[in-house]
């Protein structure tokens, strides 16, 4: 059990909001078009399925972005990038604002999600070498705006159509958030004081974080760890509609408010996480809530009714909520140095799991429908275990275990 650190540094962590809201804008950018492809296809002339291959080449362009950060972060300070490229990107979205060509948006949201992707990365690296002492509390924190985005994309589309406006709207809305977040970094982060981060090329960084087996070990366990959770998380955030309408005949409202209620309480676990990281270690938080998200996934596998349904993925999200955030952690505090070469490592892992997911849930679902959706309960008894594993091998190895 953790000594307890109550939160007292509040300007600290509000001082950190701009790297709160890198978190922010990429589920944005995905959610508010998730809702509204009829709208857009009728502006584009384009089949809205082909508009689905906008959201790749944004997540392609997040994958690239989070690579190749490990050889920008040798040329420029993480502020520098920032500073350089938020102003691209907001001339990428004034000009998705005025495009009218399908193949511009392709292009244009590839090099937004490279931003994106390596603004997140950016950011995670500030919040580890934040003044405020409590860098795992940061992270909870700032997954909790990874959600929040999801959450406000899926109500500001559809209010946007509702009231009879142009869909290209949203982007009115992403300029002003873009415009909000880059001017907090120049005037606050900037300024403000982290610790130095290191100066290495990357080859050379490699060579000198990756030297204790052990710790290499437990790193490589977190990178699988991380790409079986995502997969999860993004079978219940995306195939759990589509389970219950075909296995359960639940209607399409209903099926989108119970993704509704996975978001929102994915968000209010990770803030009761914010607060549990400064009492246990991060490791007894995280085996107790892949066994909880366990469960809650079998649960809602078999639910027959609305309000076990209810019941099954609200606990689900509460239970899953604190993973991200504590798997980033704990990948990036494996070593003291390099911090924001594991941080680039983790997020890739992730991204492999995004890219795992709907092939998965694809293949499986054309042989059983009940077992696509074991999927998350198959990939968290699988992070359960590699989690006890590590707690193994971190008492074998004499290594200290993170918080």
């Amino acid at each position: 059990m953790q000594t307890s650190r109550p939160i007292r540094d509040i300007p600290g962590y509000l001082a950190e909001l701009p790297n709160y809201l890198s978190f922010f804008i990429l589920p944005c950018f995905i959610s508010t078009l998730s809702p509204i492809l009829i709208e857009m296809g009728r502006t584009l002339d384009a089949d809205p399925r082909n508009l689905n291959f906008v959201l790749l080449c944004l997540t392609a362009g997040t994958i690239i972005g989070r690579f190749t950060l490990l050889f920008y972060k040798t040329r420029f300070k993480g502020i520098n990038f920032i500073i350089i490229s938020y102003p691209l990107l907001l001339v990428f979205t004034i000009l998705l604002y005025f495009s009218r060509s399908l193949y511009t948006f392709y292009i244009l949201y590839f090099f937004s999600g490279y931003i994106l992707g390596a603004a997140m990365v950016i950011a995670s690296d500030f919040l580890l070498r934040s003044p405020v002492k409590n860098d795992d509390r940061l992270i909870t924190i700032a997954s909790s705006f990874l959600p929040a985005g999801f959450i406000t994309g899926l109500l500001v589309s559809p209010a946007i159509i509702k009231n009879g406006l142009d869909w290209k709207n949203i982007y009115i809305l992403l300029v002003a958030i873009i415009t909000m977040t880059l001017v907090l970094y120049v005037t606050i982060t900037k300024k403000r004081k982290y610790a130095a981060a290191s100066p290495k090329g990357t080859i050379r960084l490699f060579k000198d974080v990756f030297r204790d087996r052990s710790a290499n070990t437990v790193f490589v366990i977190i990178f699988f760890i991380m790409i079986f959770y995502v997969t999860a998380e993004f079978v219940i955030s995306n195939w759990t509609p589509t389970f219950l309408r075909m296995e359960r005949s639940f209607d399409i409202q209903m099926a989108g408010i119970i993704v509704t209620v996975f978001w929102v309480s994915v968000v209010l676990g990770r803030i009761i996480i914010s607060y549990l990281t400064a009492r246990f270690s991060a490791y007894s938080i995280m085996i107790t809530l892949s066994a909880l998200s366990l469960f809650s996934s079998v649960s809602i596998m078999f639910a027959a009714s609305i309000n076990m349904a209810f019941i099954s993925i609200t606990i689900l999200g509460l239970s899953i909520s604190g993973l991200w955030p504590l798997i980033i952690y704990s990948g990036g505090a494996v070593y003291k140095k390099g911090r924001g070469t594991l941080l680039n490592m983790v997020f890739l892992a992730s991204s492999a799991g995004t890219t795992l997911a709907p092939y998965l849930t694809r293949t499986i679902s054309r042989t059983s429908m009940l077992f696509s959706m074991a999927t998350p309960a198959i990939f968290m008894a699988l992070v359960l275990m590699l989690l006890i594993v590590i707690i193994i091998i971190k008492k074998k190895a004499g290594m200290t275990a993170a918080r």
